[in-house]
């Protein structure tokens, strides 16, 4: 029988690379598998040496323009190959949402390759940030800076300054930002102007980050300066060009401005998903969207036979939201899009807060 097993992330790391086939995954992930982490795992199985099933969580504050939002991230989530088809994921899935929901998350956060499973769990697409594509042909339309160059150990507090300049971002500390940066195999480069680094920008981190610009802080003329000296390392200028030279640059929704002046040198720019969703504290959500009703309305925890949601109340009507509609109002996958437009035309509620802008940079996913 399998149980729920009190294992720490090192014991359960081999489970986890084995199953990602055999990559080292813990030096990319120190908030949970370094020394003294906040994150944790949970792991099902019939003995502690030998966990079947698990995955990592990490509570965090999502720093937001509307307020903030708690969110319990799940990553990792691996099954030994002998053991799949069990059931066991599934198992751990519950666990960690459960854990998470003990902690006072809002919601639960994933990423995953291949959704359907998690679709079946109650998962939905939630939050959006913008990819540019920045070809190596727009190097020459960046401006060079003498006073780029390569992080030191350093530069942390400075870097963790201009991190907190965003207003969509993950809260983390001063320590947290310098293990981060740490992470072997990313590219970070700084700008220092008379002895003050003023930008920042981290290139690469494990295989789904490996040619993206995932986290960067500073004015928009020291990020595109940093940007040009990434490619310029990237694709130096006496290696033949190729079709697929490029970067990818990640920004939140709120960086308009820098995602304007990056389509104006060429580069293509498209909104996706920031991840998959699924609501933890129904009560937690009514408060949070009572915040950003203000005055226009109510929202308040109800249940009906159907399960737990929202009831809202204003001046043009009143409604039941159920996790789908509570995802899609507050944290809509894509942005503002015509569903959560009409939504607000339709109760009267065009001057409310939402959608909330949830973005969480590169070196926040677990």
């Amino acid at each position: 029988m399998n149980t729920l097993l009190p294992v720490s992330p090192r014991q359960a790391l081999p489970l986890i690379e084995r199953a990602n086939a055999g990559q080292l995954l813990g030096a990319d992930y120190p908030l949970v598998f370094g020394d003294e982490a906040p994150g944790r795992v949970i792991a099902v199985g019939e003995q502690e040496a030998d966990p079947q099933s698990a995955c990592a969580i990490l509570a965090r504050e999502f720093v937001t323009p509307q307020g903030t939002v708690k969110v319990g991230l799940i990553g990792s989530v691996a099954t030994d190959p002998a053991h799949q088809g069990k059931g066991l994921a599934t198992r751990v899935l519950v666990e960690a949402e459960a854990a998470l929901a003990v902690q006072g998350c809002h919601i639960a956060m994933l990423w995953a390759n291949d959704p359907n499973f998690y679709y079946s769990r109650g998962y939905r697409p939630v939050g959006c940030e913008v990819d540019v594509v920045v070809p190596r042909a727009v190097a020459s339309k960046l401006t060079r800076s003498s006073g780029v160059r390569e992080l030191r150990a350093s530069d942390a507090d400075a870097i963790h300054a201009l991190y907190l300049q965003h207003d969509s971002r993950v809260e983390r500390s001063p320590e947290e930002t310098q293990q981060l940066l740490a992470i072997p195999g990313m590219s970070t480069l700084v700008l220092e102007r008379d002895g003050k680094v003023t930008g920042y920008a981290c290139l690469g981190k494990g295989h789904d980050l490996a040619d993206v610009i995932h986290e960067w802080g500073g004015s928009i003329e020291d990020v595109l300066a940093l940007v040009r000296s990434h490619l310029d390392a990237r694709f130096p200028a006496d290696a033949a060009p190729t079709e697929n030279d490029r970067l990818f640059l990640m920004a939140p929704i709120t960086a308009g401005t820098m995602v304007e002046h990056l389509v104006s040198l060429g580069c293509d720019a498209s909104i996706g998903i920031l991840g998959l969703g699924r609501v933890l504290d129904h009560a937690a959500c009514a408060e949070l969207m009572q915040a950003c009703l203000g005055d226009a309305g109510t929202a308040e925890f109800h249940t009906t036979e159907a399960g737990p949601g929202v009831a809202l109340a204003c001046k043009e009507g009143q409604g039941f939201l159920n996790d789908d509609l509570i995802l899609t109002v507050l944290f809509p996958a894509m942005g503002l899009d015509q569903e959560v437009e009409e939504f607000r035309k339709s109760f009267g509620l065009e001057q409310a807060k939402f959608p909330i802008d949830l973005f969480a940079w590169g070196l926040d996913s677990i």
